[in-house]
């Protein structure tokens, strides 16, 4: 079976593109033929290590924005290359790139994954919501992201939470979550006095909600660090605020790095304040290696598998102070730490087993197809 993914720029250090990683080389392994199409041309050696025997398809667009001018373009350049390929099936990663693949002329299967909850979309606009026009403005944009759905043979979502928000659709929606990488067992330090939070310098992350929160705490914990790894546009503007609070002997960011891995170990306490997601790589990474996590009950994936004060702490959105004080708790016991840690790996280690995520694709794979917009 051949197997296409279409993605925007795989060399880049995103979740979305570390999960694309990790299926085309399984995908290798198990000897289906895999291949990538994106938009650029490679000008640096993926973040991530992609299997050799992946094939790598470059349509050398001028950049990764799909605007009218450049769209016949890249549906041009999608043909010939599916047409070269032949794939069975094939694979948007993204809306974005998704809403011109089902518009492909060959005859694959066409199967759009989505890394984002539905809420994205009405998270990003909610500031329209206070206008009776910018409310209509939000349904419209979800109404066009149902229409683009309705193309595909199949629609993924990383959460029963994401699920439940397509109502109508949700019948033909299906749940795959991300898979834990890390399956071997480590030794977390849990008397370590590091705090770790992983994931781009957006907006979506809040990082300055963490800035915010850690500066409540920093005089009273002066051994503590915390430590943030990524890249993005923010990077400058958190650092000031970072000075600006006076923080910075106990708050850093850290360029994104491939062995983070090691990083988790180097910590006891693993933290997220985004805004929304789809379900972060980050999180349950952290909690498969054994970190008790503090996270904003965010839409979604957090409450999909954090039972709170079990295997670990939702706090209710943008609720600092709530947060503080849980970090606060979690940092003055290294009993309560290690507990915690531990009973998030016991609980979702077997549920997102590499194997068993991934016989879910296959079987998906090998379903007949059928349109979302057929079914009731």
């Amino acid at each position: 079976m051949k197997i296409v993914y279409l993605n925007a720029n795989y060399t880049r250090s995103g979740g979305t593109e570390k999960i694309l990683c990790q299926k085309a080389n399984y995908l290798i392994e198990k000897g289906y033929d895999v291949s990538i199409i994106t938009l650029l041309k490679a000008t640096n050696q993926p973040f991530f290590s992609y299997d050799k025997r992946i094939h790598i398809y470059e349509l050398n667009m001028d950049s990764e924005n799909t605007n009218k001018q450049n769209i016949a373009l890249f549906i041009n350049k999608l043909d010939e290359a599916l047409l070269e390929i032949k794939p069975d099936i094939s694979i948007a990663t993204d809306m974005r790139l998704g809403k011109y693949l089902y518009r492909a002329s060959d005859s694959s299967k066409k199967i759009l994954e989505s890394h984002f909850s539905k809420f994205k979309r009405k998270n990003k606009l909610s500031w329209l919501n206070s206008f009776s026009i910018g409310h209509l403005i939000v349904n419209l944009f979800v109404y066009k992201q149902t229409q683009i759905i309705k193309k595909f043979d199949q629609y993924v979502v990383l959460t029963y939470e994401d699920r439940e928000q397509w109502r109508n659709l949700k019948q033909a929606v299906t749940v795959i979550p991300n898979v834990v990488e890390y399956q071997e067992p480590i030794n977390i330090d849990y008397s370590s006095k590091q705090i770790i939070g992983v994931g781009r310098l957006s907006g979506q992350k809040a990082w300055d909600h963490l800035i915010d929160i850690w500066s409540k705490l920093a005089k009273k914990y002066p051994e503590w660090q915390v430590k943030v790894y990524g890249d993005g546009e923010k990077k400058n503007e958190l650092n000031k605020l970072i000075k600006a609070h006076k923080i910075e002997d106990s708050f850093t960011i850290n360029p994104a790095t491939p062995d983070i891995i090691q990083k988790y170990k180097e910590s006891s306490i693993f933290v997220m304040t985004s805004r929304y997601e789809g379900l972060p790589m980050v999180l349950i990474e952290a909690m498969s290696l054994g970190l008790p996590t503090v996270t904003y009950k965010y839409k979604c994936g957090p409450k999909d598998y954090i039972t709170d004060q079990q295997t670990g702490y939702l706090i209710d959105l943008f609720n600092k102070n709530m947060f503080a004080e849980v970090l606060a708790k979690l940092m003055d016991n290294e009993e309560i730490r290690c507990k915690v840690g531990k009973a998030a790996q016991r609980d979702i280690t077997p549920k997102l087993n590499k194997d068993r995520i991934m016989n879910e694709w296959i079987s998906l794979f090998e379903t007949p197809s059928h349109k979302v917009c057929k079914l009731k």
